[in-house]
């Protein structure tokens, strides 16, 4: 159940979309995703690009995200479940993306990992992009927040609304993001279903730091994906990064 609820609430997010879909119009060669999750953009990125593979550790997600490729007739999209850290394939990559602040939710071991993984896989003239929290939104943040009601949607099932509410708590720099999804059915009770996922903020300097000895030899920073500049006010950290 919980696949499909995440795909159903973030299938209403389209801001990145056009962002991801330029970086990969501009490839001729295969393009891979790391953390494909449902498949939301890989959905998007088959309507323009032939040549893409999928990687996620969940197999949860990736059972939903094949489901939802075979019915909508994507036959050019391979999905593998792997290690980030861990993965082997036997192709070079033109692109290689992280998307939806996936690659924060890495410790640095692990991130570091990662981009060793990504470095072998990469073309030479290949592209690495991620996206992640602005870590400057956290400076003044501390303890724990209120949860809040975010969206509604429907439930794509029994047409019933699905409230979605959100709380986090910070610890040094660990954010902890909760996520609450209550099924409104007829009869006045709600279903709850309940998840939440952990980010390790890091400034710009151990970002970019951490890419840099991985042996990438440039990269371009966004602030948000209408490819503004990056400052400290920017919603996002998003790294265009090249060997």
């Amino acid at each position: 159940m919980l696949p499909l609820l995440l795909h159903s609430h973030y299938s209403q997010y389209r801001d990145d979309l056009g962002f991801w879909e330029n970086l990969a119009g501009d490839q001729a060669g295969l393009v891979l995703e790391l953390g494909c999750g449902t498949g939301r953009i890989l959905n998007h990125l088959a309507r323009f690009h032939r040549k893409l593979i999928g990687i996620d550790h969940n197999y949860e997600m990736l059972a939903f995200c094949k489901s939802n490729l075979i019915q909508n007739n994507q036959p050019g999209i391979h999905i593998f479940q792997a290690d980030f850290s861990a993965f082997h394939l036997s192709d070079k990559f033109e692109l290689i993306l992280i998307a939806c602040n996936t690659f924060s939710t890495l410790p640095e071991n692990k991130r570091q990992a990662v981009l060793s993984r990504v470095k072998y896989h990469l073309t030479a003239c290949g592209i690495f992009a991620f996206s992640v929290p602005n870590p400057s939104g956290f400076t003044d943040l501390e303890g724990e927040s209120e949860p809040e009601v975010e969206t509604v949607f429907i439930h794509p099932i029994d047409n019933e609304p699905v409230q979605v509410s959100s709380s986090w708590t910070l610890d040094g720099s660990k954010w902890t993001l909760r996520w609450h999804y209550d099924h409104l059915l007829p009869d006045g009770t709600i279903e709850r279903t309940s998840t939440q996922t952990v980010h390790y903020i890091h400034s710009y300097d151990q970002y970019s730091r951490e890419i840099m000895n991985a042996g990438f030899g440039n990269l371009i920073l966004f602030g948000d994906f209408d490819q503004s500049p990056y400052t400290e006010d920017s919603p996002y950290l998003i790294s265009v990064c090249y060997l």
